[in-house]
């Protein structure tokens, strides 16, 4: 899939991840969700379900707690302003 072979070549030339490295998967339920989880696997990384309806303190704990190197979201309106703000890129 095209779209898998583009995100896990942008994961690993562009973001860095590498082997082993985790990376949070924090969205609804969407056919992006799939993808990413698949580009992730597919270099080596470590995928990390995240509750996309957390609130930011849940969301902040949950990516210190997990040690995520990168995390992955929608963009929904409502979801945006949980993600703590010095994660976001």
């Amino acid at each position: 899939m095209k779209e898998v072979d583009a995100l896990s070549y942008a994961l690993v030339h562009h973001y860095g991840i590498q082997v082993g490295d985790r990376v949070g998967i924090a969205m609804r339920n969407l056919p992006e969700w799939v993808v990413s989880f698949a580009a992730i696997v597919s270099i080596g990384a470590i995928s990390v379900s995240l509750n996309a309806w957390w609130t930011e303190d849940e969301l902040e704990y949950a990516i210190n707690d997990s040690g995520l190197t990168l995390m992955i979201g929608d963009t929904s309106a409502s979801r945006a302003p949980r993600t703590p703000a010095r994660r976001r890129a």
